[in-house]
């Protein structure tokens, strides 16, 4: 992620610009987006999205839930495990609902405002403002594939709590026999250069999507901050992957846990937790996982099955600067 540092200059200048208009109001989503977000409009691009990908198979039943701040690098983990499920991504849906917006003449606003690097604000920059309807257009692809039994992806960061039982009684309502957390644990400021990168370098290349220029997915830190506990080594998902694992389990549904941790240095560690209690470590990487208080890397198998315990590994502090944009 290494880039020349004029470059890294002019995006820490860009971010805290584009931060400063999300947080002062100049960037407030105006009413006409909120009627245009009709439920007609949700079930329409509910239809498209599906219509994008074939049928997954029905055979074993089995979902994947992933957990983990935006950026962490969840969709590289989900591949290692998924292979012929469906895949459904929020941020695609958001995609998908965002060029309906801007086709409507409804972010015409973002043009007011031309940043440091001499582009106006990009529809992914404004990717806010059509969230709620993203999540409940995900919810509704979602529950199609529930109804027909497809092996499913649910990507997602499982930040907030309720959604664990929601998710726990769908799949068993629907018969659903297997079920993989994946959960991705990044420090914060690893998390937001992460996150930062992502955004910049879709910005600069002009990511576009059915012709249509979106430009970078644009999260702020202090967005980025309420994902984690105090510390902010340890995301609040972590804890809630586990208890996914565990209800998951206690309602008759096999359920696996893979967590993948990365110190501030970079390192990656992994931990396969199966139904059974047994602890398996992926290949690529050293045996650890973080611990769900402190975010310290525990390497003794006993402790990485409770979450919580003495550390072998240590992680140092990020040796990156980061944007100024909280």
């Amino acid at each position: 992620m290494s880039a020349p540092q004029s470059n890294r200059r002019l995006r820490n200048r860009v971010c805290s610009q584009l931060t400063a208009l999300h947080q002062g109001g100049q960037l407030a989503a105006p009413r006409s987006v909120v009627r245009y977000l009709s439920d007609q409009l949700i079930d329409e691009i509910a239809l498209e999205y599906r219509s994008r990908s074939p049928d997954a198979p029905a055979h074993g039943r089995a979902a994947i839930i992933t957990a983990g701040v935006p950026g962490a690098g969840k969709s590289v983990a989900i591949d290692m495990v998924a292979t012929d499920h469906r895949r459904i991504d929020p941020d695609g849906i958001k995609d998908l609902i965002l060029m309906r917006v801007d086709q409507a003449g409804l972010l015409d606003i973002r043009h007011s405002h031309v940043l440091l690097d001499g582009k106006p604000v990009h529809p992914s920059e404004l990717a806010m403002w059509v969230h709620d309807a993203s999540t409940e257009d995900a919810n509704r692809v979602r529950a199609v594939s529930l109804r027909r039994g497809e092996n499913l992806v649910m990507e997602g960061t499982l930040s907030w709590t309720p959604l664990i039982d929601s998710y726990v009684t769908d799949l068993a309502s629907d018969d659903y026999e297997r079920l993989t957390t994946i959960d991705v644990e990044v420090p914060f400021l690893l998390a937001v250069e992460q996150s930062t990168h992502r955004w910049w370098a879709a910005r600069e290349a002009g990511r576009t999507a059915d012709h249509v220029e979106l430009g970078g997915r644009f999260i702020t830190q202090a967005a980025l901050a309420s994902f984690y506990r105090r510390q902010r080594r340890v995301s609040k998902c972590a804890a809630n992957a586990r208890t996914l694992r565990t209800n998951a389990n206690n309602a008759g549904i096999a359920t696996d846990l893979l967590i993948v941790s990365r110190t501030s240095t970079g390192r990656e560690y992994r931990a396969w937790l199966r139904p059974d209690g047994d602890i398996d470590a992926p290949q690529g990487a050293p045996l650890g996982a973080v611990c769900i208080k402190c975010g310290a890397i525990l390497t003794n198998p006993t402790a990485i099955r409770t979450g919580v315990g003495r550390s072998r590994a240590r992680s140092r502090p990020a040796a990156f600067p980061t944007p100024r944009a909280t």
